[in-house]
């Protein structure tokens, strides 16, 4: 008889400032925690440094996520390195949840195309309302392409012309494993 326990963390809304979950952070929770399967900060205002920060511990410690969630934490796309990497090294992720970011064109095309290298089975990813254009439309086509687990994208409430919704729109006809994509741009 096998049994393996996966652990989940969860501090959506928590805290009023980004204290406690920056304590969270300093305190290293994150060594030794390979178990570690859903982390989701999504909503605690813990901010871009408190995020990266945590980003990196993950990357160095290897810890492989099924879910990742830091939305609404003014992540910029100067951070969007980071989070690429962590994303390259994934093997499980299966939800990305960076809704309300500030991550922009340039860093959200950085998260498509680590997305696109890496080996996860990714089903859900929430880009809503990160400022996001046109100019994402490319590797946004060739990540629908390249991942078949795909089943929600969030692209809603950003900037993507109507020629970039459309170019995505043709192309999910071609592609119809995808379930619900959300455009409303």
């Amino acid at each position: 008889l096998s049994l393996s326990l996966s652990l989940s963390l969860s501090l959506y809304n928590t805290f009023e400032s980004g204290e406690g979950a920056g304590a969270i952070f300093q305190e290293k929770v994150f060594p030794g925690q390979k178990k570690l399967k859903r982390l989701d900060l999504s909503g605690t205002g813990i901010g871009e440094k408190h995020c990266v920060g945590i980003l990196k511990s993950l990357v160095n410690d290897e810890i492989d996520l099924e879910l990742l969630g830091m939305s609404e934490n003014d992540i910029s796309s100067d951070s969007a390195t980071v989070i690429a990497a962590y994303i390259k090294q994934c093997c499980a992720l299966k939800v990305l949840n960076l809704e309300g970011n500030e991550l922009k064109s340039e860093g959200a095309t950085q998260i498509c195309n680590a997305l696109v290298e890496s080996k996860c089975p990714i089903e859900t990813i929430n880009l809503y309302n990160n400022e996001i254009t046109a100019l994402t439309v490319p590797a946004l086509i060739k990540l629908i392409r390249s991942k078949p687990s795909l089943k929600k994208l969030n692209l809603d409430a950003n900037m993507i012309s109507a020629k970039g919704v459309n170019v995505i729109k043709d192309t999910l006809k071609v592609v119809i494993d995808i379930r619900i994509v959300w455009m409303y741009c």
